[in-house]
Protein backbone atom coordinates (compact mmCIF):
# COMPACT_ATOMS: atom_id res chain seq x y z
CA UNK A 1 0.00 0.00 0.00
CA UNK A 2 1.16 3.55 -0.67
CA UNK A 3 0.15 6.82 0.87
CA UNK A 4 -3.18 6.84 2.66
CA UNK A 5 -4.71 3.58 3.79
CA UNK A 6 -8.07 2.10 2.86
CA UNK A 7 -10.95 2.02 5.34
CA UNK A 8 -10.27 -1.65 6.08
CA UNK A 9 -6.56 -1.00 6.66
CA UNK A 10 -7.35 1.92 8.97
CA UNK A 11 -9.79 -0.23 10.93
CA UNK A 12 -7.26 -3.02 11.33
CA UNK A 13 -4.53 -0.61 12.36
CA UNK A 14 -6.63 1.23 14.94
CA UNK A 15 -7.92 -2.06 16.38
CA UNK A 16 -4.36 -3.34 16.70
CA UNK A 17 -3.11 -0.15 18.37
CA UNK A 18 -6.13 0.01 20.70
CA UNK A 19 -5.49 -3.57 21.78
CA UNK A 20 -1.88 -2.72 22.52
CA UNK A 21 -2.85 0.40 24.51
CA UNK A 22 -5.37 -1.49 26.63
CA UNK A 23 -3.08 -4.37 27.56
CA UNK A 24 -0.03 -2.88 29.34
CA UNK A 25 2.63 -3.65 30.33
CA UNK A 26 2.73 -6.35 27.66
CA UNK A 27 2.58 -3.57 25.07
CA UNK A 28 4.72 -0.81 26.54
CA UNK A 29 6.10 2.33 24.87
CA UNK A 30 8.94 0.27 23.43
CA UNK A 31 6.55 -2.27 21.91
CA UNK A 32 4.26 0.41 20.49
CA UNK A 33 7.26 2.18 18.98
CA UNK A 34 8.50 -1.10 17.52
CA UNK A 35 5.07 -1.86 16.04
CA UNK A 36 4.86 1.56 14.31
CA UNK A 37 8.37 1.31 12.95
CA UNK A 38 7.68 -2.16 11.58
CA UNK A 39 4.63 -0.81 9.74
CA UNK A 40 6.70 2.06 8.33
CA UNK A 41 9.40 -0.29 7.08
CA UNK A 42 6.71 -2.08 5.07
CA UNK A 43 5.19 1.17 3.84
CA UNK A 44 7.31 4.33 4.43
CA UNK A 45 4.51 6.49 3.02
CA UNK A 46 1.82 5.23 5.40
CA UNK A 47 0.05 7.97 7.36
CA UNK A 48 -1.36 6.21 10.42
CA UNK A 49 1.80 4.55 11.82
CA UNK A 50 3.77 7.78 11.46
CA UNK A 51 0.94 9.85 12.96
CA UNK A 52 0.67 7.45 15.90
CA UNK A 53 4.46 7.40 16.35
CA UNK A 54 4.64 11.22 16.36
CA UNK A 55 1.94 11.46 19.01
CA UNK A 56 3.57 8.63 20.98
CA UNK A 57 6.86 10.52 21.12
CA UNK A 58 5.02 13.72 22.07
CA UNK A 59 3.18 12.06 24.95
CA UNK A 60 6.34 10.37 26.21
CA UNK A 61 8.25 13.68 26.06
CA UNK A 62 10.64 12.81 23.29
CA UNK A 63 10.39 16.12 21.39
CA UNK A 64 13.25 15.62 18.92
CA UNK A 65 11.82 12.28 17.80
CA UNK A 66 8.29 13.72 17.65
CA UNK A 67 9.51 16.68 15.58
CA UNK A 68 11.15 14.31 13.10
CA UNK A 69 7.93 12.34 12.58
CA UNK A 70 5.73 15.44 12.28
CA UNK A 71 8.15 16.86 9.73
CA UNK A 72 7.95 13.60 7.80
CA UNK A 73 4.15 13.94 7.76
CA UNK A 74 4.53 17.52 6.58
CA UNK A 75 6.93 16.58 3.78
CA UNK A 76 4.47 13.97 2.53
CA UNK A 77 1.58 16.45 2.60
CA UNK A 78 -0.24 14.50 5.33
CA UNK A 79 -0.12 17.12 8.08
CA UNK A 80 -3.66 17.98 9.21
CA UNK A 81 -4.59 21.01 11.31
CA UNK A 82 -4.80 18.99 14.52
CA UNK A 83 -1.38 17.55 13.73
CA UNK A 84 -0.17 21.15 13.38
CA UNK A 85 -1.43 21.91 16.91
CA UNK A 86 0.52 18.96 18.29
CA UNK A 87 3.60 19.77 16.24
CA UNK A 88 3.54 23.35 17.52
CA UNK A 89 3.55 22.10 21.13
CA UNK A 90 6.61 19.99 20.36
CA UNK A 91 8.40 22.89 18.65
CA UNK A 92 7.56 25.16 21.57
CA UNK A 93 9.12 22.70 24.00
CA UNK A 94 12.27 22.81 21.84
CA UNK A 95 12.35 26.62 21.85
CA UNK A 96 11.65 26.90 18.10
CA UNK A 97 9.50 30.01 18.53
CA UNK A 98 9.63 31.22 14.93
CA UNK A 99 8.43 27.80 13.75
CA UNK A 100 5.59 27.86 16.29
CA UNK A 101 4.41 31.21 14.91
CA UNK A 102 4.73 29.99 11.32
CA UNK A 103 2.62 26.90 11.97
CA UNK A 104 -0.01 28.29 14.32
CA UNK A 105 -0.63 31.82 13.05
CA UNK A 106 -2.58 30.70 9.91
CA UNK A 107 -4.92 28.37 11.84
CA UNK A 108 -5.20 29.70 15.40
CA UNK A 109 -8.40 31.68 14.74
CA UNK A 110 -10.18 28.36 14.20
CA UNK A 111 -9.02 27.18 17.64
CA UNK A 112 -9.73 30.20 19.82
CA UNK A 113 -10.36 28.02 22.91
CA UNK A 114 -7.36 25.73 22.46
CA UNK A 115 -5.37 26.57 25.60
CA UNK A 116 -2.08 24.91 24.67
CA UNK A 117 -2.01 26.46 21.20
CA UNK A 118 -2.84 29.96 22.44
CA UNK A 119 -0.27 29.63 25.22
CA UNK A 120 2.47 28.41 22.86
CA UNK A 121 1.77 31.18 20.35
CA UNK A 122 1.56 33.88 23.04
CA UNK A 123 4.86 32.92 24.66
CA UNK A 124 6.52 32.58 21.25
CA UNK A 125 5.53 36.16 20.45
CA UNK A 126 6.79 37.25 23.88
CA UNK A 127 10.12 35.55 23.24
CA UNK A 128 10.47 37.50 20.01
CA UNK A 129 9.32 40.71 21.76
CA UNK A 130 6.13 41.10 19.71
CA UNK A 131 4.13 42.03 22.79
CA UNK A 132 1.16 43.52 20.94
CA UNK A 133 0.55 40.13 19.31
CA UNK A 134 1.32 38.09 22.41
CA UNK A 135 -1.30 39.88 24.50
CA UNK A 136 -4.06 38.94 22.03
CA UNK A 137 -3.58 35.22 22.71
CA UNK A 138 -3.04 35.69 26.43
CA UNK A 139 -6.36 37.55 26.61
CA UNK A 140 -7.97 34.61 24.81
CA UNK A 141 -6.78 32.31 27.57
CA UNK A 142 -8.47 34.52 30.15
CA UNK A 143 -11.64 34.72 28.05
CA UNK A 144 -11.64 30.91 27.86
CA UNK A 145 -11.75 30.75 31.66
CA UNK A 146 -8.10 30.55 32.67
CA UNK A 147 -7.38 31.49 36.28
CA UNK A 148 -3.65 30.82 36.21
CA UNK A 149 -1.59 33.59 37.73
CA UNK A 150 1.05 33.06 35.00
CA UNK A 151 -1.39 34.22 32.34
CA UNK A 152 -2.21 37.45 34.21
CA UNK A 153 1.49 37.96 34.96
CA UNK A 154 2.37 37.65 31.28
CA UNK A 155 -0.43 40.01 30.25
CA UNK A 156 0.88 42.51 32.78
CA UNK A 157 4.39 42.18 31.41
CA UNK A 158 3.23 42.71 27.81
CA UNK A 159 1.17 45.78 28.65
CA UNK A 160 3.99 47.24 30.73
CA UNK A 161 6.41 46.84 27.83
CA UNK A 162 3.81 48.44 25.56
CA UNK A 163 3.34 51.37 27.96
CA UNK A 164 -0.23 50.40 28.85
CA UNK A 165 0.28 50.87 32.57
CA UNK A 166 -3.39 50.85 33.60
CA UNK A 167 -4.02 47.49 31.92
CA UNK A 168 -0.73 46.19 33.29
CA UNK A 169 -1.77 47.27 36.78
CA UNK A 170 -5.08 45.42 36.45
CA UNK A 171 -3.39 42.25 35.19
CA UNK A 172 -0.72 42.20 37.90
CA UNK A 173 -3.34 42.89 40.56
CA UNK A 174 -5.31 39.88 39.34
CA UNK A 175 -2.16 37.76 39.40
CA UNK A 176 -1.42 38.92 42.94
CA UNK A 177 -4.94 38.05 44.09
CA UNK A 178 -4.30 34.47 42.92
CA UNK A 179 -0.76 34.24 44.31
CA UNK A 180 -0.44 36.89 47.05
CA UNK A 181 2.94 35.61 48.25
CA UNK A 182 4.68 36.11 44.88
CA UNK A 183 7.67 38.44 45.28
CA UNK A 184 8.08 38.54 41.48
CA UNK A 185 4.55 39.87 40.90
CA UNK A 186 4.91 42.48 43.65
CA UNK A 187 8.14 43.72 42.10
CA UNK A 188 6.52 43.97 38.68
CA UNK A 189 3.40 45.71 40.02
CA UNK A 190 5.68 48.19 41.77
CA UNK A 191 7.42 48.82 38.42
CA UNK A 192 4.03 49.60 36.89
CA UNK A 193 3.35 52.26 39.52
CA UNK A 194 6.83 53.67 38.94
CA UNK A 195 5.97 53.88 35.23
CA UNK A 196 2.69 55.65 36.07
CA UNK A 197 4.56 58.08 38.32
CA UNK A 198 7.19 58.82 35.69
CA UNK A 199 4.46 59.50 33.12
CA UNK A 200 3.11 62.20 35.44
CA UNK A 201 6.44 63.98 35.40
CA UNK A 202 7.28 66.43 32.65
CA UNK A 203 10.54 67.90 31.46
CA UNK A 204 8.98 71.23 32.25
CA UNK A 205 8.78 71.11 36.07
CA UNK A 206 5.86 73.51 36.09
CA UNK A 207 3.74 71.05 34.10
CA UNK A 208 4.54 67.99 36.21
CA UNK A 209 1.93 66.43 38.49
CA UNK A 210 4.26 66.01 41.43
CA UNK A 211 1.50 65.06 43.85
CA UNK A 212 0.16 62.38 41.49
CA UNK A 213 3.64 61.04 40.80
CA UNK A 214 4.45 60.93 44.51
CA UNK A 215 1.21 59.07 45.21
CA UNK A 216 2.09 56.49 42.54
CA UNK A 217 5.60 56.03 43.96
CA UNK A 218 4.23 55.69 47.49
CA UNK A 219 1.80 53.03 46.23
CA UNK A 220 4.76 51.20 44.69
CA UNK A 221 6.57 51.34 48.02
CA UNK A 222 3.49 50.01 49.80
CA UNK A 223 3.34 47.06 47.40
CA UNK A 224 7.06 46.30 47.50
CA UNK A 225 8.57 47.76 50.69
CA UNK A 226 12.27 48.47 50.58
CA UNK A 227 12.49 48.50 46.78
CA UNK A 228 15.59 50.67 46.12
CA UNK A 229 14.23 51.86 42.76
CA UNK A 230 11.02 53.06 44.42
CA UNK A 231 12.91 54.76 47.24
CA UNK A 232 15.14 56.54 44.72
CA UNK A 233 12.06 57.70 42.78
CA UNK A 234 10.52 59.16 45.96
CA UNK A 235 13.78 60.95 46.75
CA UNK A 236 13.80 62.42 43.24
CA UNK A 237 10.23 63.65 43.74
CA UNK A 238 11.22 65.38 46.96
CA UNK A 239 14.11 67.07 45.17
CA UNK A 240 11.73 68.24 42.42
CA UNK A 241 9.28 69.57 45.02
CA UNK A 242 12.09 71.51 46.72
CA UNK A 243 13.22 72.87 43.34
CA UNK A 244 9.64 73.87 42.48
CA UNK A 245 9.31 75.75 45.79
CA UNK A 246 12.60 77.56 45.16
CA UNK A 247 11.48 78.59 41.66
CA UNK A 248 8.20 79.81 43.08
CA UNK A 249 10.02 81.92 45.68
CA UNK A 250 12.27 83.40 43.02
CA UNK A 251 9.24 84.46 40.97
CA UNK A 252 7.82 86.29 43.98
CA UNK A 253 10.98 88.34 44.56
Amino acid sequence: MKGRESFLERTIYFTSILFRMLTPPLYSFARLEKCCKACLRKNPNAYLPRWFLADLYKEYRKPEEAKREYQALQQRGYLKEKDCLNMAEVLYSLGSYEDVKRILAPIIDRYVNHKNANWALAISYMKTEEFDKAVVYLERLIAAGSRRYEDYRNIGFCYRRLGGFEKAKEAYSNALSIKPDSKEIRENLALVYIGIGKNLLDKDIGKSDLAGAEAAFMKALDINPGDPLVIKSIENIQELKNLTEQLHELKEI
